[in-house]
Protein backbone atom coordinates (compact mmCIF):
# COMPACT_ATOMS: atom_id res chain seq x y z
CA UNK A 1 0.00 0.00 0.00
CA UNK A 2 1.51 2.85 -0.91
CA UNK A 3 2.47 5.20 2.26
CA UNK A 4 2.49 2.31 4.54
CA UNK A 5 5.64 1.45 4.62
CA UNK A 6 7.14 3.63 7.42
CA UNK A 7 9.78 3.79 10.26
CA UNK A 8 8.02 4.70 13.20
CA UNK A 9 9.35 6.80 16.40
CA UNK A 10 7.77 5.99 19.61
CA UNK A 11 8.15 8.21 22.69
CA UNK A 12 7.98 5.01 25.45
CA UNK A 13 6.99 7.40 28.61
CA UNK A 14 3.87 8.31 26.53
CA UNK A 15 3.12 5.82 24.16
CA UNK A 16 2.38 7.61 21.80
CA UNK A 17 3.87 8.13 18.02
CA UNK A 18 6.29 11.02 17.90
CA UNK A 19 7.12 10.68 14.14
CA UNK A 20 6.68 8.33 11.06
CA UNK A 21 8.93 8.30 8.55
CA UNK A 22 7.23 7.48 5.49
CA UNK A 23 9.47 5.16 3.10
CA UNK A 24 9.16 6.20 -0.93
CA UNK A 25 7.75 3.55 -3.60
CA UNK A 26 11.19 3.04 -4.92
CA UNK A 27 12.92 2.24 -1.51
CA UNK A 28 9.61 -0.02 -0.54
CA UNK A 29 8.79 -1.86 -3.64
CA UNK A 30 5.66 -3.40 -3.87
CA UNK A 31 7.31 -6.67 -2.97
CA UNK A 32 9.44 -5.35 0.37
CA UNK A 33 8.81 -7.59 3.64
CA UNK A 34 10.73 -5.19 5.94
CA UNK A 35 12.17 -6.66 8.67
CA UNK A 36 15.17 -6.57 11.23
CA UNK A 37 16.08 -2.68 11.92
CA UNK A 38 19.18 -1.37 13.31
CA UNK A 39 19.82 2.92 14.74
CA UNK A 40 23.52 3.76 14.42
CA UNK A 41 23.79 7.50 16.14
CA UNK A 42 27.28 7.81 14.94
CA UNK A 43 26.26 8.72 11.44
CA UNK A 44 24.35 11.52 9.88
CA UNK A 45 22.76 14.57 11.93
CA UNK A 46 20.83 12.31 14.23
CA UNK A 47 21.84 8.56 13.00
CA UNK A 48 20.75 6.54 10.62
CA UNK A 49 18.75 3.30 10.43
CA UNK A 50 19.42 0.20 8.56
CA UNK A 51 16.43 -2.24 7.55
CA UNK A 52 16.55 -5.50 6.03
CA UNK A 53 14.23 -6.43 2.81
CA UNK A 54 13.34 -10.01 3.25
CA UNK A 55 11.31 -9.97 0.24
CA UNK A 56 10.05 -13.31 -0.65
CA UNK A 57 9.41 -12.66 -4.55
CA UNK A 58 11.03 -9.22 -4.75
CA UNK A 59 14.40 -8.16 -5.11
CA UNK A 60 16.43 -8.08 -1.56
CA UNK A 61 18.70 -4.95 -0.11
CA UNK A 62 19.54 -3.12 2.62
CA UNK A 63 17.42 0.20 3.68
CA UNK A 64 19.10 3.18 4.74
CA UNK A 65 16.75 5.94 6.19
CA UNK A 66 18.31 9.15 7.58
CA UNK A 67 16.71 9.89 10.54
CA UNK A 68 16.85 13.68 10.35
CA UNK A 69 15.95 14.11 6.60
CA UNK A 70 13.70 10.69 6.45
CA UNK A 71 15.78 9.92 3.21
CA UNK A 72 15.58 6.47 2.62
CA UNK A 73 17.61 4.44 -0.13
CA UNK A 74 18.46 0.59 -1.02
CA UNK A 75 21.72 -0.58 -1.12
CA UNK A 76 23.21 -3.95 -2.31
CA UNK A 77 19.99 -4.16 -4.26
CA UNK A 78 19.70 -7.65 -5.46
CA UNK A 79 23.34 -8.59 -4.61
CA UNK A 80 23.94 -11.86 -4.16
CA UNK A 81 25.39 -11.26 -0.35
CA UNK A 82 21.71 -10.52 0.64
CA UNK A 83 19.35 -12.85 -1.46
CA UNK A 84 18.69 -16.26 -0.36
CA UNK A 85 20.95 -19.42 -1.16
CA UNK A 86 19.78 -21.40 -4.39
CA UNK A 87 19.13 -24.82 -3.00
CA UNK A 88 19.16 -23.98 0.62
CA UNK A 89 16.93 -26.40 2.40
CA UNK A 90 16.43 -25.83 6.01
CA UNK A 91 16.00 -28.29 8.91
CA UNK A 92 13.41 -27.46 11.97
CA UNK A 93 12.67 -29.90 14.06
CA UNK A 94 14.57 -32.67 12.24
CA UNK A 95 11.91 -32.01 9.05
CA UNK A 96 12.86 -30.27 5.68
CA UNK A 97 11.11 -27.03 5.55
CA UNK A 98 9.60 -26.79 2.45
CA UNK A 99 6.71 -24.66 1.06
CA UNK A 100 3.65 -27.12 0.23
CA UNK A 101 1.20 -24.94 -1.34
CA UNK A 102 -2.60 -26.66 -1.35
CA UNK A 103 -2.56 -26.25 -5.16
CA UNK A 104 0.71 -26.49 -6.19
CA UNK A 105 4.34 -27.72 -6.29
CA UNK A 106 6.71 -28.00 -3.55
CA UNK A 107 9.42 -25.19 -3.58
CA UNK A 108 12.08 -23.90 -1.25
CA UNK A 109 11.89 -21.68 1.75
CA UNK A 110 13.67 -18.69 0.25
CA UNK A 111 14.07 -15.67 2.31
CA UNK A 112 16.85 -13.22 1.42
CA UNK A 113 18.55 -10.66 3.85
CA UNK A 114 17.23 -10.63 7.80
CA UNK A 115 19.45 -10.56 10.55
CA UNK A 116 21.40 -7.31 11.25
CA UNK A 117 24.03 -6.48 13.82
CA UNK A 118 26.29 -3.17 14.15
CA UNK A 119 29.66 -4.20 15.12
CA UNK A 120 31.27 -3.34 18.75
CA UNK A 121 33.65 -0.50 16.43
CA UNK A 122 30.92 0.45 14.47
CA UNK A 123 32.16 0.25 11.18
CA UNK A 124 30.59 -2.86 10.20
CA UNK A 125 27.04 -4.09 9.73
CA UNK A 126 26.82 -7.83 9.81
CA UNK A 127 23.83 -9.44 8.01
CA UNK A 128 22.79 -12.50 6.87
CA UNK A 129 19.96 -14.22 4.93
CA UNK A 130 17.50 -16.72 6.20
CA UNK A 131 17.81 -19.04 3.97
CA UNK A 132 21.76 -19.18 3.58
CA UNK A 133 24.52 -20.01 6.77
CA UNK A 134 26.93 -17.52 5.01
CA UNK A 135 27.54 -14.28 7.28
CA UNK A 136 28.30 -11.38 5.86
CA UNK A 137 29.78 -7.69 6.75
CA UNK A 138 29.35 -4.68 5.12
CA UNK A 139 31.15 -0.91 5.89
CA UNK A 140 28.57 1.49 7.33
CA UNK A 141 29.95 4.39 5.72
CA UNK A 142 29.36 3.05 2.38
CA UNK A 143 25.82 2.06 3.38
CA UNK A 144 25.32 5.61 4.85
CA UNK A 145 26.52 7.75 1.53
CA UNK A 146 23.56 7.82 -0.13
CA UNK A 147 24.79 8.38 -3.67
CA UNK A 148 28.06 5.95 -3.61
CA UNK A 149 26.86 3.07 -6.05
CA UNK A 150 26.46 0.06 -4.70
CA UNK A 151 29.54 -1.45 -6.80
CA UNK A 152 31.60 0.21 -4.48
CA UNK A 153 29.28 -0.65 -1.45
CA UNK A 154 29.93 -4.20 -2.85
CA UNK A 155 33.70 -3.41 -2.55
CA UNK A 156 33.34 -3.12 1.16
CA UNK A 157 32.29 -6.49 1.65
CA UNK A 158 33.21 -9.24 3.19
CA UNK A 159 32.27 -12.62 3.34
CA UNK A 160 32.74 -14.48 6.49
CA UNK A 161 32.18 -17.88 5.41
CA UNK A 162 29.55 -21.00 6.79
CA UNK A 163 28.37 -20.33 10.06
CA UNK A 164 27.22 -23.75 10.37
CA UNK A 165 23.60 -22.92 11.23
CA UNK A 166 20.80 -20.42 9.60
CA UNK A 167 19.30 -17.86 11.64
CA UNK A 168 16.49 -15.44 12.05
CA UNK A 169 18.43 -12.30 14.05
CA UNK A 170 21.95 -11.45 14.95
CA UNK A 171 23.06 -9.35 17.66
CA UNK A 172 26.34 -8.48 19.00
CA UNK A 173 27.49 -7.19 22.51
CA UNK A 174 30.24 -4.55 23.81
CA UNK A 175 33.06 -7.23 24.13
CA UNK A 176 32.80 -7.94 19.40
CA UNK A 177 31.03 -11.30 19.87
CA UNK A 178 28.22 -12.00 17.46
CA UNK A 179 25.09 -14.08 18.01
Amino acid sequence: VPGGAKLGEVDLSTDSVVRSIVLPRDVALPTTYLNDVRIDYTRADAGVAYITDSSLSGPNAIIVVDLKTGAAWRKLDGHPSVTAEAGFLPWVEGQPLINRPANGQPSHFLVGADGLALDVFNDRLWFTSLSSRRLFSVSLDALADRYLPDVAVAQTLRDHGDRSFASDGLESDAQGRLY
